[in-house]
């Protein structure tokens, strides 16, 4: 079963898979005060071990079919 929304789109979003691409865009959200332990990862590591974690999670996900993240864009916001 494909839980993910790769290329379809509502009114207002864009859905796609996450990418490598996305990794530096993603740091930021590791970077902020206890992140980590809301997500259940050692709160020890950097923000880019954190980041490699966390995309190493979904592309295995992808990889062996089973669902995992969509990435959302805002259609106002997109360039």
């Amino acid at each position: 079963m494909n839980y993910l929304l790769e290329g379809q789109q509502s009114n207002r979003l864009h859905f796609r898979l996450l990418k490598n691409s996305d990794f530096k865009e993603w740091m930021k959200l590791f970077e902020a005060e206890n992140v980590a332990l809301f997500i259940g990862l050692n709160p020890n590591m950097s923000a880019n071990q954190l980041c490699q974690i966390w995309f190493d999670k979904v592309f295995y996900r992808y990889k062996n079919n089973l669902g995992g993240m969509n990435v959302l864009i805002d259609k106002k916001r997109r360039n």
